[in-house]
């Protein structure tokens, strides 16, 4: 038997923070409210995974391919990606600039529990809010989504990760 070794990269992101990898990656993080879009190309290995804390940006709605500022020259540079509206849009927009066919990159939406208990007949609770708004979003550039952990009122424990090896590929989002 053939031993195929190979370094994986393993990092923990935080709210605020995405991740884009092209070597094999373990990329993991902790939902509440908050809710992760990852991606993955199977023909060019790239993939990722996004910590978003909010729905909107405050922006009146608008996102990365129509804003009048792109979310990394916002006026809060090291938040871009803590809105649901740039954190799900801007690593879309760098698999496509690298070469990713929009047709294959394989779409999860994890998170947005309602954690706090709110009064949904005042205001919707974020997580709810959160889920609904990057559904918006992928479904209107055309993004399927068919793979989906939300709701609910418990925490997930999140570990994206794929493998390049010489027998195959295998691409997962997991949640705990």
């Amino acid at each position: 038997m053939t031993q195929h070794s190979q370094e994986l990269y393993r990092l923990s992101i935080i709210p605020v923070e995405l991740y884009l990898a092209k070597e094999p990656t373990l990329i993991s993080t902790v939902l509440g409210s908050c809710v992760s879009v990852s991606a993955f190309s199977p023909t060019l290995r790239i993939g990722g995974l996004t910590h978003a804390q909010g729905p909107k940006s405050g922006l009146g709605g608008k996102c990365i391919r129509q804003c009048d500022i792109p979310c990394e020259e916002s006026k809060d540079p090291a938040n871009a990606a803590k809105y649901v509206e740039c954190s799900t849009l801007l690593p879309l927009a760098k698999m496509e600039e690298l070469g990713c066919d929009k047709s294959e990159i394989q779409v999860r939406v994890i998170g947005g529990a309602d954690m706090f208990g709110w009064d949904k007949r005042l205001v919707p609770a974020v997580g709810q809010r959160n889920v609904e708004t990057v559904l918006e979003l992928l479904a209107a550039r055309g993004y399927d989504t068919p793979a989906k952990d939300i709701g609910g009122n418990q925490g997930r424990m999140i570990y994206f990760f794929y493998l390049q090896v010489n027998f195959g590929r295998k691409n997962e989002a997991l949640t705990h």
